[in-house]
């Protein structure tokens, strides 16, 4: 899931990429302080980021 959300990055929002972890999930803003897990948006970002390079390496063997 998380390269599929990776490959479409360039498509979201902000508010898109937050990822409530267990803690914080399913509670009203506001009402609770929300955690985020920040290791998920690092890998969705780690793959958005490797595209480009994927891309060139493809483009390589071409």
């Amino acid at each position: 899931m998380e390269k599929r959300i990776g490959m479409q990055l360039d498509q979201a929002i902000l508010e898109d990429i937050f990822v409530a972890s267990g803690a914080g999930a399913g509670t009203p803003v506001g009402q609770q302080h929300v955690l985020y897990d920040t290791d998920v948006v690092a890998r969705i970002f780690s793959v958005f980021f490797n595209l480009d390079d994927d891309n060139e390496e493809d483009a390589e063997f071409d």
